[in-house]
């Protein structure tokens, strides 16, 4: 009896301890992700309460040079946050260069349609990457950072028809 007590004592130790060390790697994951959105111009209007939110619902994802992010009449499932490093947009006969700051894939979701382009890393790449699920979610909690995106999706696209010496970088 006294050794199952012991043995008791020490697996229960064991779980507060696994507990604590996962806590603590989700908070370590949290900072960082925050320290990532906190890089990119887009969020500089949203205020920290919101921004915690997005941090939650935002993964980070790092891609080297050269790599295919998005496949063009792929499911739109996410869109993407450059935090760092340079994409390539192709559509059509078109290229378009983001950079740091920039998004892409919203169009996609904006749609519920296929992707409309190709999307290829140009230099090594890290970007934050928000699901269509969160997507939808933050749009009915944010409605000021979801206008924005949608205002940006309406700016590419009229660059789409104009079709001229722009180039639109899309879903």
């Amino acid at each position: 009896v006294v050794m199952l007590c012991g043995v008791s004592v020490l697996a229960l130790l064991s779980g507060i301890l696994a507990s604590g060390f996962a806590e603590e790697v989700r908070r370590r994951e949290f900072v960082r992700i925050w320290e990532l959105v906190a890089r990119v111009p887009f969020f500089s209007e949203v205020g920290a309460i919101a921004i915690a939110d997005i941090v939650g619902r935002l993964r980070s994802r790092s891609f080297p040079a050269r790599a295919m992010v998005v496949r063009k009449g792929a499911a739109g499932d996410s869109m993407f946050f450059i935090v760092a490093g340079e994409v390539e947009v192709r559509i059509k006969d078109r290229t378009k260069t983001l950079r740091g700051g920039d998004f892409f894939g919203e169009m996609a979701l904006l749609d519920r349609a296929p992707r409309s382009a190709d999307v290829v890393t140009v230099t090594p790449c890290t970007v934050l990457l928000l699901n269509v699920a969160d997507f939808y979610q933050l749009a009915g909690q944010q409605p000021a950072l979801i206008a924005a995106i949608e205002a940006e999706a309406k700016r590419r696209r009229m660059e789409d028809v104009g079709g001229g010496a722009s180039q639109t970088p899309a879903s």
